[in-house]
């Protein structure tokens, strides 16, 4: 205050020690159990022992689906749910291919395959996000893994958040995920109805091609 025109010296002199700082756990009710970049297309035997959701296997809104019989619902904005919103964008990459990166038909990792996605609307800026929504009818502890696959070499990086879907508070440790051309499974844990949040954050756009109950 009051400091008048002038030149000045100023010195900081900083005394004493820094405590240290050790950051308190910070505990999930969800469990992450891992990310797999082995298993590629060939699911069966691995995941999808309860159910499976192949996004857009068969053309546009036409997915090959066998939903476990605790899960009341699988939305993602077209027709699984009555009423979607239908806010994600919708593709098939190929079908009748050979690469072991694209998702069998069935459990028997048989080909010729498909490979179909969800994906964001990028780039318009209120809708890099997407959601899927796994409404159960039963409380029953489950694993759901999703399937990733950046079939175009598009350089994309994607953010994956879990919530509850009543409550909407997250339930699991944010993941992003890098370098999954060649396929990637992020496999979670938990006991009830739940809500991912896929966010892109590098590429074109962020996708996802697969949900497997195990």
């Amino acid at each position: 205050m009051n400091v008048q025109p002038g030149t000045y010296n100023i010195s900081v002199v900083y005394k004493g020690i820094t405590p240290g700082y050790n950051e308190p756990a910070v505990m999930y009710p969800a469990e992450f159990i891992k990310e797999d970049s082995l298993t590629k297309g060939s699911w069966g035997g691995v995941y999808g022992s309860k159910g499976y959701v192949l996004c857009n296997y068969n053309g546009i809104k036409n997915d090959l689906k066998q939903v476990p019989s605790y899960v009341n619902y699988v939305s993602y904005g077209h027709d699984i749910k009555p009423g979607g919103a239908g806010t994600n964008g919708n593709k098939l990459w190929a079908s009748g291919v050979t690469d072991p990166r694209a998702l069998s038909a069935s459990s028997a990792n048989n080909f010729p395959r498909n490979i179909g996605c969800i994906h964001t609307q990028d780039p318009s800026p209120t809708m890099q996000s997407m959601t899927v929504d796994i409404k159960l009818s039963e409380s029953q502890t489950y694993q759901v893994a999703l399937y990733f696959i950046d079939w175009d070499h598009k350089n994309r990086r994607t953010e994956i958040e879990l919530f509850d879907l009543e409550s909407k508070k997250l339930i699991a440790p944010v993941k992003i995920i890098r370098m999954y051309d060649n396929g990637k499974y992020v496999v979670f844990k938990y006991n009830k109805s739940i809500r991912f949040r896929i966010n892109q954050v590098r590429g074109e756009n962020a996708v996802m091609s697969g949900i497997f109950f195990d």
